[in-house]
């Protein structure tokens, strides 16, 4: 990896968003396990829902539905993939990247943060996304949601895509997870 992106990726989320998204995520995790997909609504998350991608995971053949497409995502991308399996005829040319990293977090588990270059916009507009893994009541993996921003990052990245774990938050289950006004508008440990 080169030196650029191992420095990008050692900095501080871009978007205070994601990183509240994570704290929610990990909030919500039941002791080593994963949280819960039943119950999971972008629409009681106001501050989150713009940058929200909430995908269906089946199995057997793995597949992907987003199920959740905010409305930054949208105007970043110029389409609504609400409903559409993933890839799709639509899903550009790093779909089979971008597959393969989703079916990598659904096999671990684990949540995981991106760097993609849009080349689409000559390079220099990158969406940074971070990928969480929610699970049904045995924790299999039947859902990921994504939190996802996009800037401009100059120099580009030299890389296309970068994807990374992240380390679990140690603690949030235990001490109760968040706080709050309720509305999804601000949260604090």
């Amino acid at each position: 990896m080169s030196g650029i992106v191992q420095g990008v990726l050692e900095q501080e989320f871009r978007d205070p968003r994601l990183p509240a998204l994570y704290a929610l995520w990990s909030a919500r995790r039941a002791g080593s396990g994963l949280p819960l997909a039943e119950g999971f609504d972008p629409e009681a998350l106001p501050r989150l829902k713009p940058i929200l991608n909430l995908m269906e995971v089946r199995h057997d053949p793995q597949r992907f539905r987003h199920r959740f497409v905010g409305s930054e995502i949208r105007r970043a991308t110029g389409q609504d993939f609400t409903g559409q399996a993933f890839p799709s005829a639509d899903s550009g040319e790093t779909a089979g990247q971008i597959l393969d990293s989703l079916v990598r977090l659904v096999r671990e588990a684990r949540p995981y943060r991106r760097f993609a270059r849009q080349d689409w916009q000559r390079g220099r507009l990158t969406a940074e996304t971070i990928e969480l893994p929610l699970a049904d009541a045995d924790q299999r993996v039947v859902a990921v949601v994504r939190g996802v921003t996009y800037g401009l990052v100059a120099p580009p990245l030299p890389e296309r895509m970068v994807f990374e774990p992240l380390a679990l938050l140690e603690g949030a289950a235990e001490t109760g997870g968040l706080t709050g006004r309720g509305d999804g508008s601000g949260v604090t440990a």
